[in-house]
């Protein structure tokens, strides 16, 4: 995604909330929202929006905010499941308004500000944590069926960006089965588990690397930062405080 900020727009908070199904980020020379993916089977693409279209306008308002994949959260925060949107997008240099039918969203959204280079193709069926701090944008995906069937297991939690400094010695891709011994069952509870060490604890990670089962000897970094929860396609613009603990991560349950 080579940096690209990444806002995935649904409306904020509760079970039940509209979603579009659409990962937004800003459109060159301030035209709009680009729409960068797209979920498969949800309502934005079931309405013909396509990745690479700007969203210019959402019924009827315009996008002229300097940051307009916020401007489509608030419009779309006093839209109700099952509701018609017009969604207008500039594509090879047209204008064409589509109909988008809302779908409710299963739980809390919120935010992801910047999502890495990976390579495992688009995931759907995400939410979750993810932290900033010493362990610079580590992020954690629970494995759900669709999830495992890349990675060979249907339980642990899946790393999709490792610490840059080599922190608890994960790499991308890497599938976390047990924090010693302690078997996390999503993102969140393996963030809870971490954040139960202190700073120059000793742990003992055991994960699937490459379809092989590894143990890894780590120590526990500084802890410290913020964080912000997150659903795919959706946004919640909140700063929350994390639990003390070392862990910069992101948590999922299956959307």
């Amino acid at each position: 995604m080579s940096g690209a900020v990444i806002e995935q727009v649904m409306p904020d908070v509760g079970p039940g909330r509209a979603i579009i199904g659409v990962q937004l980020e800003p459109a060159p020379a301030g035209t709009g929202a680009r729409v960068r993916a797209v979920s498969p089977g949800g309502p934005a693409a079931e309405a013909g929006i396509r990745a690479g279209d700007v969203i210019v306008a959402v019924n009827g308002t315009e996008l002229k905010e300097d940051e307009p994949s916020r401007q489509v959260v608030r419009i779309l925060r006093d839209v109700e499941p099952d509701t018609k949107v017009t969604v207008r997008v500039l594509r090879d240099g047209k204008t064409r308004e589509l109909t988008v039918t809302t779908r409710p969203g299963p739980g809390p959204l919120a935010m992801v500000r910047r999502l890495p280079d990976v390579t495992f193709g688009p995931f759907p069926d995400m939410e979750g944590w993810m932290i900033h701090g010493p362990l610079t944008d580590m992020e954690l995906a629970t494995l759900t069926p669709h999830l495992g069937s890349y990675f060979g297991s249907d339980k642990g939690v899946l790393v999709l960006r490792a610490p840059a400094d080599g922190a608890l010695r994960l790499e991308d891709g890497d599938v976390i089965l047990a924090i010693d011994g302690r078997a996390p069952t999503s993102g969140s509870h393996a963030t809870r588990i971490l954040a139960s060490y202190q700073p120059g604890e000793k742990l003992t990670l055991r994960i699937l690397r490459q379809h092989k089962t590894l143990e890894l000897e780590a120590t526990v970094p500084e802890h410290g930062g913020h964080g912000k929860f997150f659903r795919r396609g959706g946004v919640f613009h909140e700063r929350i405080e994390p639990p003390p603990g070392p862990v910069v991560i992101m948590g999922h349950e299956e959307l």
